[in-house]
């Protein structure tokens, strides 16, 4: 008897393409799939074309910015512009916003015409960061119905008032009256009082850290060894600060002159002079800031 095999009939894409109408299916199916291909490849390509024509904004270097900067005097000085160029010409890490400055130091010197990287600054919270070249951090003693503890907060803004007894450095009674004058207006305040210390507030010997230029920070050292100094917190938007000096003869029969209060004519126009120079420093800082 002979045994004859039966082959098994063709199924799938074998049999498809054994036949001519099959052959074409599959190659219009590749040339679909081939097409869709390059259409998404394309459109990936504009975007990424369109993307790097994008405009953006970046801080540039308009002067040298030495290593050790502050990111404070960075954002209120003159150092840098924000330039627009286009999206594929930005560093990495390029900053586009002064606030980015905030608590940072230059780590490195900027020269003009580089864009502010942040690989360029390193953060921190050192005081200084926070000082422009013309300032000083100033740490003076208060206690709490003078410095305004346990209320003031640092980045707020206070006025500074220095009340002088009768009595001369020596602790000897003198001619002078006491009074009460402005040393520095519109300051800010770096670090407010922080003390672990036991007993009453207003026993405690505080100290308040204050953003003050060259010549206030002299004035505010010597007020605060050898007299008082008192904080007057400023809004947000605050009206001009008088700076007249206040005795007793002043709230009962009006303002007097400084000769007067003082008990020497030439001590008083000399004092005088000295509160303009005063005057003058502390309204060219306030110009000085943003």
């Amino acid at each position: 008897m002979e045994v004859t095999q039966r082959r098994a009939p063709d199924r799938g894409l074998g049999r498809l393409s054994s036949t001519r109408n099959g052959t074409i299916l599959i190659a219009v199916v590749c040339a679909l799939v081939a097409a869709g291909i390059l259409v998404v490849g394309l459109h990936q390509y504009r975007k990424s074309i369109e993307s790097s024509e994008t405009p953006a904004t970046v801080l540039v270097a308009t002067r040298t910015i030495g290593q050790g900067t502050s990111g404070h005097a960075i954002a209120v000085g003159e150092y840098f512009r924000p330039t627009h160029i286009l999206a594929k010409q930005v560093t990495t890490g390029a900053f586009a916003d002064p606030v980015a400055l905030h608590n940072e130091i230059a780590a490195t010197n900027i020269y003009p015409g580089e864009q502010l990287t942040a690989s360029d600054f390193v953060s921190t919270t050192s005081l200084a960061a926070q000082l422009t070249a013309g300032e000083r951090a100033l740490s003076i003693k208060v206690d709490d119905p003078h410095g305004l503890i346990p209320d003031l907060r640092a980045g707020e803004h206070v006025d500074v008032y220095g009340s002088f007894t009768g009595q001369n450095i020596s602790g000897q009674n003198s001619k002078s009256a006491p009074f009460v004058r402005l040393l520095a207006a519109d300051v800010a305040v770096l670090k407010p009082s922080e003390s672990s210390a036991s007993g009453p507030l207003s026993q405690k010997e505080l100290t308040v850290v204050l953003a003050v230029n060259v010549h206030q920070s002299a004035e505010l050292a010597f007020a605060s060894e050898f007299g008082k100094v008192w904080l007057a917190l400023r809004p947000g938007v605050a009206s001009h600060t008088g700076g007249e000096v206040v005795s007793e003869d002043s709230i009962v029969v009006g303002h007097q002159p400084l000769g007067k209060i003082l008990g020497n004519e030439q001590e008083g126009k000399r004092a005088e002079e000295l509160l303009s120079l005063g005057r003058a420093a502390a309204a060219e800082s306030a110009k000085e800031k943003p």
